[in-house]
């Protein structure tokens, strides 16, 4: 503001005959903020309003309203106290980013407070809802714990915040939120209440067209999910106004003509070694510069700042020239200069520097220089020093000349932005794969723990994966990319999912179970916690800023995956196992049946194969011979007494 006033100020003292642009990172730093406040403003008042309209639809009284914030605010001050006994300090972005972990955090109170709306009694609630809680609750805790593998302590710190506040949630609602509702006498459960009873009850898996179709929407998004790149160009995910994007081309244009900027660093442990260092790289720098013109332009410290070897090298060389012609020269000086009329002492100057013997001196003597100009190359720290040297090339050049900088020597390197910002996403890249690894080892861990069965575990993990294929995807269909902002993001959407499936699930089993209807009121919740998260990141569409609309894109698309995918193969797949032409099967498939029968099976083809060849065989040779006739069924006694003995399906006496 102080640089525009005084931009303002001046115009009006000079006149309009002159035209002053401002441009700089501080300009642009500026306006993201100012964008990104704007645009959180209006995501937040239009969030809040559709949510609380919703929220008021759904439980038609306010007592719900502020019994699902005090729950989330129980989870946020029981991590923040637990957090502030082993840690001082914790990172404001953690804090930050732990604002979305809000939306999974609410899903607790909403099970709760929905199936109560629904009319089971608080006793009831209690058990219905206690299984899938504490399951979805372990399983997220464990996927956000995953984050302490990544190299960063933000994400360190975030791990820890995200997993302490949805533990105190769900402590919350599990021991402190029954107390504070009104105790039914008896159940009074009416699907009249159910505010999405149509789309709840609505059972996609039987519906085979559906069914086929989103398989070949996996397929095909199975191969195109390999495309789903990271967005390594960071002006993309900032804001810039159109006057600052036309004045950061014009100074482009006045800067280097639209040439690359190239950076070459020299390091070393000192000061001393770095200036060494960047020495011999100069003379590299100058080769490419004048032979292969390579570079086209630098920008350094030039030799104004030499090491002590090279100043050693120097005063020898000096030294060396001067020793036979110090004393010609100055004799001649003084005679010319006597007989062109030059006072006597006029070149005293010149005679005193050739008269000193110079010494070695230390990096410090040449401070002005450094605080002159020299101190925007150089960054010198206790345990290393490093000297930079900006260059000027064509685009075409960029990747021969990094390449040829890295091979100078160890202690050289060349860069640029994006190869920075490159390294940054494969180190980024490297990190989440990682934790995506060990997140889902954990949650299908954590799965089989509480539910007791891996088949169980895994028709609730499978359609994580096939979210995950479809939101990868979709965002190649449509031209999303991740970035640095909205990655974070579609890890919480994958939590999400694991809930929602571990609703369908357990909804699933109790009614198998216990034969009473409960799936339809655990999808009710499911779309309302949906519905909320749509609309609390979603409204962010309407934003200007680059990142924060990729936020709004990754929720629509990923928001949309979880749902459906767990809409439709938990209960496909649970249909699959537990029931046959309409029917309940007398056993469920398992993986142990399945093996059985598949070795039964197995053991069953390859001694009718054998008995087939055998019989061939003795036909062929010995014909109608009754001895081989006989010889053949004692041979055929004996293998069925085998097959039966290993026949794993049936005891064999």
């Amino acid at each position: 503001e102080n640089i525009d006033k005084a931009i303002h100020k001046t115009i009006q003292s000079i006149g309009p005959s002159i035209a002053i642009d401002s441009f700089g990172a501080a300009y642009v730093s500026v306006t993201n903020a100012q964008q990104i406040k704007r645009d959180s403003w209006l995501s937040i008042a239009i969030a809040l309003v559709l949510i609380f309209g919703l929220l008021i639809y759904f439980f038609r009284n306010v007592r719900s309203l502020v019994l699902i914030f005090a729950s989330i605010l129980f989870g946020s001050l029981f991590s923040l106290g637990i957090l502030s006994l082993f840690s001082d300090s914790i990172s404001l972005i953690a804090i930050g980013i732990g604002s979305v972990i809000m939306g999974i955090a609410a899903n607790y109170p909403l099970h709760f407070l929905a199936h109560y709306r629904h009319g089971y009694t608080i006793v009831e609630s209690l058990n219905d809802i206690t299984p899938p809680l504490t399951t979805g609750n372990i399983t997220t805790i464990g996927a956000f714990l995953s984050l302490l593998f990544i190299s960063s302590e933000s994400m360190h710190d975030f791990g820890w915040f995200a997993s302490l506040l949805l533990l105190g949630t769900v402590l919350f609602v599990l021991i402190f939120l029954p107390h504070l509702l009104p105790n039914r006498k008896q159940s009074i459960v009416k699907d009249e209440k159910l505010v999405f009873k149509k789309l709840a009850a609505f059972s996609p898996e039987n519906n085979k067209w559906i069914v086929g179709f989103i398989c070949i929407l996996s397929f095909v998004f199975f191969f195109l999910s390999k495309h789903t790149t990271f967005e390594t160009d960071m002006h993309k995910i900032n804001y810039m106004t159109d006057n600052q994007a036309q004045q950061m081309e014009k100074l482009n244009r006045a800067l280097n003509q639209q040439k690359h900027t190239m950076y070459c660093v020299s390091e070393g442990k000192s000061l001393e070694d770095a200036l060494e260092n960047y020495e011999k790289t100069s003379l590299t720098i100058d080769s490419l510069m004048q032979k292969d013109t390579f570079i086209l332009k630098k920008s350094c410290i030039g030799i104004y700042l030499p090491s002590p070897a090279m100043q050693a090298k120097r005063i020898a060389l000096w030294n060396s020239f001067w020793k036979y012609r110090k004393d010609s020269v100055l004799q001649n000086l003084t005679t010319e200069s006597e007989s062109l009329g030059f006072k006597q002492n006029a070149f005293a100057g010149f005679e005193s520097i050739l008269q000193n013997e110079y010494q070695i001196q230390p990096t410090r003597y040449f401070s002005p220089v450094i605080d002159a100009f020299a101190g925007n190359f150089i960054i010198n720290e206790a345990d290393r020093a490093m000297i930079f040297t900006v260059l000027l090339t064509e685009p075409e050049h960029r990747t021969i000349l990094e390449n040829k900088l890295n091979a100078i020597n160890d202690q050289t390197f060349g860069f640029d932005s994006a190869s920075i910002t490159f390294r940054m996403v494969n180190a980024l890249s490297d990190d989440f794969d990682y934790v995506l690894y060990i997140c889902g080892f954990l949650v299908l861990f954590f799965l089989t723990l509480s539910f007791g069965r891996f088949e169980i575990s895994l028709l609730t993990f499978i359609p994580l994966l096939i979210a995950w294929i479809w939101i990868l995807g979709l965002m190649h269909v449509f031209d999303m990319r991740f970035n640095i902002i909205n990655i974070i993001l579609a890890t919480f959407i994958f939590g999400m999912g694991d809930d929602y499936a571990i609703f369908v699930t357990e909804g699933l089993m109790y009614e198998y179970t216990y034969r009473k209807r409960m799936l339809t009121s655990y999808k009710n919740t499911v779309l309302l916690s949906a519905f909320i998260m749509f609309i609390g990141i979603g409204s962010l569409i309407l934003a200007k800023h680059p990142a924060m609309r990729s936020l709004a894109e990754v929720t629509i698309v990923g928001m949309i995956s979880v749902v459906l995918m767990a809409y439709v193969f938990p209960p496909l797949l649970f249909k699959w196992l537990t029931t046959h032409k309409g029917k309940n099967r007398p056993i469920p498939i398992t993986f142990w049946n399945f093996f059985k029968t598949f070795i039964s099976f197995t053991v069953f083809f390859l001694g009718s194969l054998w008995l087939s060849l055998t019989a061939i065989c003795l036909m062929i040779v010995g014909k109608k011979n009754k001895k081989l006739k006989y010889r053949f069924h004692q041979f055929l006694c004996a293998t069925m007494r085998f097959l039966s003995s290993i026949m794993i399906q049936v005891p064999y006496k």
